[in-house]
């Protein structure tokens, strides 16, 4: 279970990415669908925050998921190669 556990974060990193890429862009058609549904004619406060919204998670969000799984990877990264280090100086330990 706790074997190679950076290459596990790595892929949770790719899971992380490809979810919050797919959830913003479901989101941003929702408040946009629900916008279409308000009356646009008054271009009351309602429906200029709801168009924002979906606005924003269509175009915020999927930049924010890319960003955030960065984190992910790079420990995933850092202990991938913490790993390669570890073994590298076991092996120069016993010669």
């Amino acid at each position: 279970m706790f074997n190679n556990i950076g290459r596990k974060l790595k892929i949770l990193a790719w899971i992380e990415f490809i979810g919050g890429m797919v959830s913003s862009v479901i989101a941003g058609i929702i408040y946009l669908g629900i916008a279409s549904k308000i009356e646009a004619s008054t271009y009351n406060q309602t429906y200029i925050t709801t168009i924002s919204t979906g606005i924003a998670f269509l175009i915020v969000g999927p930049i924010g998921s890319w960003i955030g799984s960065w984190v992910t990877y790079a420990l995933g990264e850092i202990l991938e190669n913490s790993e390669i280090q570890k073994n590298y100086l076991a092996k120069i330990s016993k010669e």
